[in-house]
């Protein structure tokens, strides 16, 4: 007798006794007909999509062999619901508050920033019944994460710099007096009065000579050069006969220059 003959005598599973798509077992020497999925055994089963929840993707479950959703009937009025893992999670959305299986309501404005729904160095203000956030001045990055300073120290800034106010900036400004001159050094000011000049460079620096300053200027409706004298900023042009109504030799001025600041006596050449 052939193998074939001998399983057909001892196998009441072959052939095939049970509808389609159904499975057979053997059982006392009978076959037992089920689907994997449902329907009837014996004139046919349905196909399904799973058989346990692990069959289907991570935000659905298995229920009645088919994949779905979970979420509907789960939360409360109001909520929303996320899908993690199969399983269901619950939550009151931006804005509002409550029990998310039960219901979320809206806040009100005075509870919108309080708490404070924003991160570190960061400023929470309400607008069109929603909680902004946006960083302190000085500050910047996400500010519902949290805003970061662009230093906090000097070492956080290049050398020519100084962190002030958690910015990197010029030191020199506003650090030195009036007329002197500023260079930077390991992220400090450095104040000298210039060459020709004296005093205290972080208050005022003066000219050595005392009054005013010289320049010189050619004139092209003059034969000669002419010292301009300067007072504060004024400036005077002398001649032999200065057009302003100053008389004079051209050396010695007969009113006061300036409103009365300043030496009188000037020369040209």
């Amino acid at each position: 007798m052939s193998l074939e003959s001998e399983r057909d005598s001892t196998d009441p599973c072959f052939p095939n006794p049970c509808g389609a798509h159904a499975k057979c077992r053997a059982s006392g020497g009978y076959p037992v007909c089920w689907c994997i999925y449902y329907g009837n055994p014996q004139t046919g089963c349905m196909e399904g999509e799973c058989v346990e929840t692990h069959d289907c993707s991570d935000d659905r479950v298995c229920k009645d062999f088919h994949c779905t959703d979970p979420c509907p009937g789960t939360c409360g009025t109001g909520a929303q619901c996320i899908v993690r893992r199969h399983v269901p999670a619950c939550t009151c959305p931006a804005g509002h508050t409550g029990d998310p299986f039960e219901r979320c309501r809206r806040l009100g404005p005075e509870e919108l920033c309080d708490p404070s729904p924003c991160g570190r160095n960061s400023k929470c203000e309400v607008a069109f019944h929603l909680a902004i956030c946006s960083c302190l001045p000085h500050f910047f990055g996400n500010p519902v994460q949290g805003c970061r300073a662009e230093c906090e120290s000097d070492s956080a800034c290049a050398l020519t710099r100084e962190c002030r106010q958690y910015k990197c900036v010029d030191p020199c400004t506003d650090a030195c007096g009036e007329n002197a001159e500023c260079r930077v050094e390991n992220h400090k000011p450095i104040c000298s009065c210039p060459k020709g000049f004296t005093g205290h460079p972080f208050d005022h620096c003066r000219p050595l000579n005392p009054g005013l300053f010289l320049s010189f200027f050619f004139f092209p409706r003059l034969p000669w050069r002419a010292i301009v004298l300067e007072c504060g900023k004024a400036f005077l042009r002398f001649s032999p006969r200065d057009r302003h109504g100053a008389s004079g030799t051209g050396k010695i001025c007969s009113e006061p220059c300036c409103d009365g600041h300043g030496p009188d006596r000037i020369e040209h050449l």
